[in-house]
């Protein structure tokens, strides 16, 4: 009985020891961890995922009421992960100061369309006109515009008094003309929000767009501080009078009464995809959602200047893209004239990282405001794709910021209070989208949309630790939006910072 005791109390201990030294590791080695192949898919480790299913237990000492750090309440309750690592190469970069002062200055204060055209008094102007003229050099409008309030307004409630179809794309979107002369541009809804479109082995190009995913777009646009979406809103149509009654022949022509008991107004337009009968869009008892965008200007020959995406993904199925396979190449893209100088590539991450957020997967190309000198900030549109797939995460949007690892400090810092909170992304969203008239029909995104939203801020902290642990933090962390090629790279060791 003795023996059975004492092999039983050594079993014991050395099953203690073995849950100790399984938690250590666990808590010193959460990275992201790459196999030989790493640029295709990133993998993670089980400590990840452990600090990711132990989230909720930050608060856990309350529960235990313990008021004291100790190993035991460690073992016990692990906590949550702050990227602490990260918070202290942002201080470091920011407390160096490194960045063009004067350059990030000019930046702030450009001067807004109207002073580049030097336009006159703003009476007797629709509110989307003067949204426009105060577009700056560097944003779409200010964190306190009154403007956008105005705007968003005006395109949910003004009398529209002409439909016509949009030209351009593969899908079906109207040009709104409102009795005042303003004009939006419309999506109409296609499907519910639960909805998944594509299917697993369907080209990404091959989805369909949603409604919510523009509106969607836009308040996460907002919450990271880009300001780079044309203001959304969501607006309920009746679909006999505010599109049939008033659209243009092309359109009106294709309006069908729906079989079944119902009889809902239903109509496909005349687009180059799925502009038939077999993908209508059908009223619900002559109601219709749709998202209302703000069209950007027209006048003073003002143009978006479009150019391809470095990282856009192939449209063959048996051959990827050369940045798929090709760990360098992102030092090409640095080299190239339009990437070498100036904030244009860390925008260019701006949007990489909005696209892996939202799960949009077909950014064949970026936009640019035209009129400015260079530089200039990157316009975000064109987000119809987006929040799609709440169970699946692009991995390929991830490899762009693997292989550059550059990043402004804004950004970091806006993941960071994402993901520490006090409140997180999901919670964020959910309190914006509740503003939306649409959401009196249905929450804008559904909660799976929204916990990935949290899922993914995580991948992309964890991104940029293993950037900070293999690069120089100088070479990662831009504390302006003023990039600068250096033709060689160095190692970092964390103790340097």
């Amino acid at each position: 009985m003795f023996k059975r005791t004492r092999c039983n109390i050594i079993i014991g201990i050395c099953i203690f020891v073995a849950v100790i030294v399984t938690i250590l590791i666990v808590k010193f080695h959460h990275k992201i961890r790459f196999d030989d192949d790493y640029l295709l898919t990133p993998k993670f480790d089980l400590s990840t995922k452990f600090n990711a299913n132990n989230a909720n237990n930050a608060n856990c000492k309350n529960q235990f009421g313990i008021n004291f750090k100790s190993f035991l309440q460690q073992v016990i309750c692990p906590a949550k992960d702050f990227y602490i690592d990260l918070h202290d190469a942002i201080e470091y970069m920011e407390s160096k100061e490194s960045h063009n002062t004067e350059t990030d200055a000019k930046l702030k204060e450009t001067e807004t369309l109207a002073d580049f055209f030097n336009f006159g008094p703003m009476e007797n102007l629709t509110v989307l006109d003067k949204f426009n003229l105060e577009i700056k050099q560097t944003e779409l409008y200010a964190e306190n515009s009154s403007l956008v309030g105005e705007l968003l307004h005006e395109m949910k409630t003004r009398k529209i008094i002409r439909v016509e179809e949009k030209s351009g794309g593969t899908q079906l979107k109207f040009k709104i003309i409102y009795d005042n002369g303003m004009y939006a541009l419309a999506k109409p809804m296609r499907f519910s929000r639960e909805m998944e479109i594509a299917l697993p082995n369907q080209m990404q190009y091959a989805e369909f767009e949603r409604h919510t995913a523009e509106i969607a777009a836009y308040h996460l646009d907002r919450l990271l501080g880009f300001r780079r979406t044309m203001p959304v809103i969501g607006r309920i149509l009746n679909v006999t009078s505010e599109i049939y009654e008033i659209a243009h022949n092309n359109l009106s022509d294709t309006f069908f009464e729906s079989d079944g008991p119902e009889k809902n107004q239903c109509f496909y337009g005349t687009c180059s995809q799925y502009c038939d009968k077999f993908h209508a869009f059908c009223a619900n008892k002559d109601l219709l959602e749709a998202a209302f965008i703000g069209f950007l200007p027209t006048y003073f020959d003002v143009k978006i200047k479009e150019y391809e995406n470095p990282w856009k993904k192939s449209y063959d199925r048996k051959r990827k893209a050369i940045w798929q396979h090709d760990p360098q190449y992102c030092e090409k893209v640095k080299r190239r004239n339009e990437f070498k100088s100036g904030p244009r590539l860390l925008y260019l991450i701006d949007l990489i990282i909005f696209d892996f957020l939202t799960g949009n997967k077909d950014r064949h190309s970026y936009e640019m405001f035209g009129p400015f000198h260079d530089p200039n900030f990157l316009i975000n549109f064109d987000n119809g794709r987006a929040f799609g797939h709440p169970y699946y995460d692009e991995e390929l949007n991830l490899i762009p910021l693997a292989q550059c690892c550059i990043i402004r400090s804004s950004t970091l810092k806006t993941l960071l209070r994402f993901h520490n909170g006090p409140k997180p992304l999901s919670q964020l969203m959910r309190e914006s989208l509740a503003s939306d008239p649409i959401a009196a029909n249905a929450p804008v995104l559904i909660e799976p949309h929204l916990e990935a939203l949290d899922r993914r801020v995580d991948i992309i902290l964890r991104t940029y630790r293993e950037c900070i642990e293999n690069n120089l933090v100088d070479d990662v962390i831009f504390s302006g939006d003023n990039f600068e090629y250096k033709s060689e790279s160095t190692t970092s060791d964390v103790s340097d910072w």
